[in-house]
């Protein structure tokens, strides 16, 4: 397997823990706030588990949004089109 694809799973399986980490903290804060007989803060809760959510969904939609961007990226190279936007290996515009 390519370097680029190790990293790339990599990546992800971080994403994986740093939700395990959001999930381990609300956890945590829901566990002390029942222990001291107060309500957890709405907002707290809201944005934790935003972030959790999002990221979720991050890691879920990569694989769909790799494929899409691999086929971009080899029909693009297919076209033969260079960086300067002309076709062919070399720039049709320089002068000499």
């Amino acid at each position: 397997m390519p370097l680029s694809q190790k990293l790339s799973i990599s990546a992800l399986f971080c994403l994986g823990w740093v939700i395990i980490a959001v999930a381990i903290i609300r956890v945590k804060e829901l566990g002390s706030t029942v222990t001291r007989n107060s309500a957890p803060s709405t907002s707290w809760l809201a944005l934790w588990g935003t972030v959790e959510a999002s990221i979720a969904v991050i890691i879920g939609c990569c694989p769909g949004i790799y494929r899409i961007a691999k086929k971009k990226y080899e029909t693009y190279k297919a076209s033969g089109y260079n960086q300067y936007g002309g076709p062919g290996k070399y720039n049709v515009n320089s002068h000499g």
